[in-house]
């Protein structure tokens, strides 16, 4: 256990959940995402031997070790830089039009780096259970995120490609770059009702995921068609009813709130009372 902690896959996780906290900026959100992606690995390991792991490895050292101290991490790293709240409705949406020049000025390259720096952070509040709206965006992204994960290690497996290779590093901070951006995005398009269409960043990595995951469906093994055992159906009908009360409760909170959405994608979600 001892060595596995020097070892590069610690490191790799460490970071990638610290990442991953500046990303999603919500502690729910990432912990839900953590023990959600060992209970898939805890599933595909009857395809993927990578996925093979003692119970102390996939509770000491991926859930409860560098997981939770990258989210830990993560955290705290926003709060050292003052992540502080943004009104997307009011603010500067005035004075933003009337700066906005055409072309590929010096202007527009630098608000467009600008959004990297630390001080464009901002804190989600992502509040799934507010109303149904939140609930499902909150799902998809999540769900977007782990066929994300899942897709590293399927990929690799049918590619025959270690998991230091050069491609497999490109492709993690490829997506650490895209992912930065698309959250920001579907977090203004699920938070923010007179927001009526998707960011670019977001159709980028939904149909990146897609052709990925079709990719892995196409060239699939004979392997990936092993039965689960008894206990594996168990664990998730156990996950799917909690999330069917989860789904029940935010329902019920946006209907005794008054706040109705129209679930049209290219009609802004309205609320009326």
């Amino acid at each position: 256990m001892l060595l596995a902690v020097f070892d590069v896959h610690f490191v790799a996780h460490l970071l990638g959940w610290w990442l991953k906290m500046i990303i999603m900026r919500d502690w729910w959100v990432c912990w839900i995402c953590s023990v959600v992606f060992e209970l898939l690995e805890l599933t595909f390991r009857y395809w993927l031997p990578n996925f093979y792991e003692c119970w102390w490895d996939s509770l000491l050292l991926d859930i409860f070790g560098c997981n939770l101290l990258g989210i830990v991490l993560g955290h705290y790293t926003l709060k050292y830089f003052g992540v502080s709240k943004i009104h997307w409705v009011q603010g500067d949406s005035v004075s933003t039009q009337t700066e906005t020049r055409p072309g590929c000025d010096a202007t527009s390259l630098y608000r467009l780096f600008a959004k990297a720096l630390p001080s464009s952070l901002e804190r989600y509040e992502w509040s799934a259970l507010q109303n149904i709206t939140r609930f499902l965006g909150v799902s998809a992204f999540c769900t977007v995120t782990l066929v994300i994960d899942c897709n590293n290690f399927f990929l690799k497996y049918l590619a025959w490609i270690p998991a230091d290779h050069k491609i497999v590093i490109s492709r993690a901070i490829l997506w650490g770059l895209v992912a930065t951006a698309t959250s920001k995005e579907w977090y203004e398009y699920v938070s923010n009702p007179n927001c009526n269409r998707l960011g670019a960043f977001v159709w980028l990595s939904f149909y990146v995921a897609a052709i990925e995951l079709s990719a892995v469906y196409k060239f699939r093994g004979s392997e990936f068609i092993n039965p689960f055992p008894w206990w594996i159906h168990a664990i998730w009908a156990l996950l799917a009813v909690l999330y069917s009360t989860a789904f029940v409760t935010a329902f019920m909170n946006g209907w005794k709130s008054g706040q109705k959405y129209n679930f049209n994608p290219y009609n802004p979600a309205v609320k009326t009372r």
